[in-house]
């Protein structure tokens, strides 16, 4: 079945957002505009998290639709991906090609170690200014969550292609119907039953990903962050070819 989705979304528990952006109102103007699909947004935000589980039962497998009100409209439960892909999670100055941590930053009086410019502060430094506890504390009841890369970029990675290219998309596809979705190869199959489809080099980063095992070259000051599941580690020449091999299983 087709969906009409709107997936990026926030709840009002987010910050500078409207108090009525809450599920019986993100139904009620999805089915104006004609959206069947919507995401929840912060749900791993523990008072929000609360409201989802006590308004929301499953419907279609990995779907979610109001216990009460509005049946017509689905929501689907959403992870976070890595921040430090984005454009200005660190601080820096991309004239100079500069990097800085926060504490980098507050350490030079927010300036450039090469020219003495004043440093672009990114989103990090803000929230660590407007926190209420060290960077990296988890308060007790937080709610776990995933960050994922998307499964093209991994395959991309894994067989040295670009995303998008002939290669990378057809074993993505082939991935994709054999598992019945991206969010099961990327998060729910176990290793086991990963191996009986998945070439071996795209199975080893899929579960670098899940691990976390990956070196992450933050985004600053406009430029772009980069996420490298192997390191430095260079492309094993028979990857492609397994891709091929795979196919005839």
């Amino acid at each position: 079945m087709p969906y009409i989705a709107d997936l990026h979304l926030h709840s009002r528990y987010s910050r500078a957002t409207s108090r009525e952006m809450e599920l019986e109102s993100l139904a009620h103007w999805a089915r104006k505009k004609g959206i069947s699909l919507l995401g929840t947004g912060d749900f791993t935000h523990p008072t929000y998290f609360a409201e989802l589980q006590a308004k929301l039962t499953p419907a279609e497998p990995g779907l979610y639709r109001m216990k009460k009100g509005e049946q017509g409209i689905r929501f689907v439960l959403q992870v976070e991906v890595f921040p430090e892909e984005g454009k200005y999670h660190f601080d820096g100055h991309r004239a100079c090609g500069v990097r800085t941590s926060p504490a980098e930053t507050r350490a030079s009086g927010r300036r450039c170690p090469v020219c003495r410019g004043p440093l672009t502060v990114g989103v990090l430094h803000r929230v660590e200014d407007l926190a209420d506890r060290p960077p990296g504390g988890i308060p007790a009841g937080a709610v776990p969550f995933k960050r994922l890369v998307p499964l093209e970029e991994i395959i991309a990675a894994a067989i040295g292609q670009g995303v998008g290219t002939v290669a990378v998309r057809q074993e993505y596809e082939r991935l994709v119907a054999a598992a019945g979705g991206e969010f099961a190869i990327l998060v729910e199959l176990s290793q086991e039953d990963l191996e009986s489809f998945v070439p071996p080099r795209v199975l080893k980063a899929i579960l670098r990903v899940r691990e976390e095992l990956v070196t992450i070259a933050p985004e600053y000051d406009g430029v772009y962050g980069t996420i490298k599941i192997f390191g430095d580690e260079p492309v094993e020449t028979k990857s492609l070819s397994l891709l091929g091999q795979m196919h005839l299983f």
